[in-house]
């Protein structure tokens, strides 16, 4: 997301698929749960906790999230995945990688549940709070407390 941060001091982000949903787990939360994991294993004996962010938000709307909180307008340009696949090309990217990130985005914009299955997206959501005791981070509170670091940028 923040590979484009020039895109986004000039107020217009490209993206393919922008209505294509994500979780946007803070990385102070992934953290966390591991940390709390490490100190005291889970009752139930899981060797492996999901996580995921506690809200599915389109690109569209994380970028709209974005804009407000740092007070910034910037507009969203839709992209096709062939643009998408230039973009990624063009900055180094494996065809491998190039591929996948392609063709995920694209299934991830036509049917969300290919990757967040519903029940599975919930209980993953919900780990958090289960093994830390705390409420998950939203997105726009953590844009909110990064807001100085990122307009540092």
């Amino acid at each position: 997301m923040w590979e484009d941060w020039e895109e986004v001091k000039s107020g217009q982000r490209e993206l393919a698929h922008p209505d294509a949903p994500f979780d946007y787990l803070a990385p102070e939360d992934v953290g966390a749960l591991a940390g709390a994991r490490v100190v005291a294993a889970p009752p139930s004996g899981e060797l492996i906790i999901s996580q995921c962010g506690p809200e599915l938000l389109s690109q569209r709307a994380a970028w709209k999230v974005i804009s407000e909180g740092l007070g910034m307008d910037i507009s969203i340009k839709e992209i096709n995945s062939d643009e998408h696949r230039e973009k990624l090309r063009s900055r180094g990217f494996p065809e491998p990688m190039i591929k996948s990130a392609v063709e995920r985005l694209s299934d991830l914009a036509r049917d969300p549940a290919s990757f967040y299955e519903p029940e599975a997206y919930k209980e993953a959501s919900m780990n958090f709070r289960k093994y830390t005791g705390r409420q998950p981070t939203t997105f726009k509170a953590w844009v909110d407390k990064h807001r100085e670091e990122l307009l540092a940028n």
